[in-house]
């Protein structure tokens, strides 16, 4: 039984297993020694013992004394440290079987955190915005990872329940992380998109409709992958005076081309029983540009592979805006400050609303951690990742951030070309 500091194990791991043993009708079979802590099992001699790692002078606690050790609870596993619990690990000797059990909330565990970063995956790619991502494939070998809410606990009693139904209902951003256990993303002064928020603008209501026109936003990078996002308009709902413009699906697949993704597209939109035959694609400008003399550029590329497909094609690409007030702009439709011009005579006045699907994990990802230097720019934040070829060790480096913010601003500047130009008559 391991904590930061021995003492704290008698409150935590002591008397719940001293307890629940008394619970179920077991305790007679050990012997509980309260003043050292200690579980002896009179069946086997295998025991429970109290040990703390915390780090002093460089040196860890007492966990490296334990003969033959089997298993290691480590409660809290978020206060120790890396090099704490690292030492433990290399120092558990005697057994050829010997696992380590790490329990922390993920309320103080963050993406920078180091459990995080040493055993799991992006967030993106496992966090369920309902908490039911039971098992997480951690990036490690021989690791498993395990996550639980209150709702898998038949144990959790019955007021719990109730402060829980109460605390969804009134906060449901603190619920998302007492209660569901998501790894929340604090928000900092020099957020790209400041006005994005989860609650508010993520709704499992946002879902594809074969009947409205679909556009596509693109910002190419192969690494970490293209990123694509699939728009479409979402109704007008005449009680709030709002215009819905939805962020569907997206598309970002790693280790694929630019064909490749295309094509993926495609059969999602046959899949789905897409009636129109239209698409918009909005891209990055650079996409115009040939990476060799003897290819065609991105852009190129996309509108053959639609046609190809029998897809009416309207390429809406313009020259990138500029970042600042491109991000300002989209801040203000977060915010609910940006209305439908007057121009628009079913819609004229009404207040522009983005709605994003669960489904867009790398979308809302980015637009919670992307940053902005500053200039006011995008600040390129990188990322890194090393591999074997031919048995050499090979390192590449790509910008991790941005790439859904990027390929947002020019879907946004675009489709509301006219509130954009005339932004500061608002």
């Amino acid at each position: 039984m391991v904590r930061k500091f021995q003492s704290d194990v008698r409150e935590s791991l002591y008397d719940t297993l001293k307890g629940v043993a008394k619970r179920i009708g077991i305790d007679h079979l050990f012997e509980f020694k309260d003043h050292a802590m200690q579980i002896l099992c009179r069946a086997n001699g295998n025991s429970f013992m109290p040990m703390g790692l915390y780090e002093h002078a460089g040196k860890t606690g007492n966990a490296k004394s334990v003969l033959n050790p089997t298993d290691a609870i480590v409660e809290e596993a978020d206060q120790c440290t890396e090099n704490e619990v690292e030492e433990m690990i290399f120092s558990l000797r005697g057994s050829n079987d010997i696992q380590v059990i790490l329990i922390f909330n993920t309320h103080v565990v963050d993406e920078n955190h180091w459990i995080f970063k040493r055993w799991f995956p992006p967030r993106e790619s496992f966090e369920k915005l309902d908490g039911s991502h039971t098992y997480v494939k951690s990036t490690r070998r021989n690791t498993t990872i395990m996550h639980s809410t209150y709702l898998m606990n038949p144990y959790v009693p019955q007021n719990i329940l109730e402060m829980f139904e109460d605390q969804k209902r009134y906060s449901y951003e603190r619920y998302q992380i007492t209660g569901l256990g998501l790894i929340m993303t604090a928000k900092q002064s020099n957020m790209a998109l400041k006005a994005f928020d989860r609650i508010k603008h993520v709704s499992d209501k946002v879902q594809f409709n074969k009947e409205a026109l679909v556009y596509l936003s693109w910002d190419f990078n192969r690494l970490p992958h293209h990123t694509v996002g699939l728009w479409q308009f979402g109704g007008f709902e005449r009680g709030t005076n709002e215009y819905f413009w939805n962020l569907v699906n997206e598309f970002c697949l790693p280790d694929h081309s630019v064909k490749e993704v295309t094509q993926k597209i495609i059969e999602y939109l046959k899949q789905k029983g897409y009636a129109t035959n239209r698409i918009v694609i909005i891209c990055d400008y650079s996409g115009n540009t040939k990476k060799d003399h003897d290819t065609t550029d991105f852009v190129a590329q996309i509108k053959t592979k639609l046609k190809g497909a029998n897809f009416d094609v309207q390429d809406r690409t313009v020259v990138n805006p500029s970042v600042a007030t491109s991000l300002d702009f989209l801040n203000d439709i977060f915010n609910g400050y940006v209305k439908v011009s007057k121009e628009n005579s079913n819609h004229g006045g009404a207040n522009i609303k983005i709605q994003i699907s669960p489904l867009c994990g790398y979308h809302i990802a980015d637009f919670e951690k992307t940053k902005t230097d500053t200039d006011g720019t995008i600040l390129k934040t990188t990322a890194s990742d090393t591999f074997l070829e031919d048995g050499i060790k090979v390192k590449r480096t790509y910008q991790a951030r941005g790439h859904a913010v990027d390929g947002s601003r020019y879907m946004a500047v675009t489709v509301f070309k006219s509130e954009y130009q005339n932004r500061n008559k608002l």
